[in-house]
C-alpha cells in the first residue's frame, strides 16, 4: 500500500468506528495492535482513546 492508501484506510476505520459503542472501539483498536501497533495507536488517537488500553 502507498502512504496515501494507508492513509485513507485509517480515515476510513476512524470514521466507522466513531459512531460504534466505545467498548467496540476499544475491542477492535485491540485486535489492530496485534497486527500493527502503531496502526493502532493511530487508530486510538483518531478515535481520542487513551492509550492506557494497550495496558490491560
Amino acid at each position: 500500500m502507498t502512504t496515501t492508501d494507508r492513509d485513507h484506510l485509517l480515515d476510513n476505520n476512524v470514521a466507522h468506528l466513531s459512531n460504534a459503542n466505545k467498548d467496540i472501539q476499544i475491542r477492535q483498536t485491540k485486535i489492530f495492535y496485534k497486527a500493527d501497533p502503531d496502526y493502532s495507536r493511530r487508530v486510538a488517537t483518531g478515535l481520542k482513546l487513551d492509550e492506557e488500553i494497550f495496558k490491560n
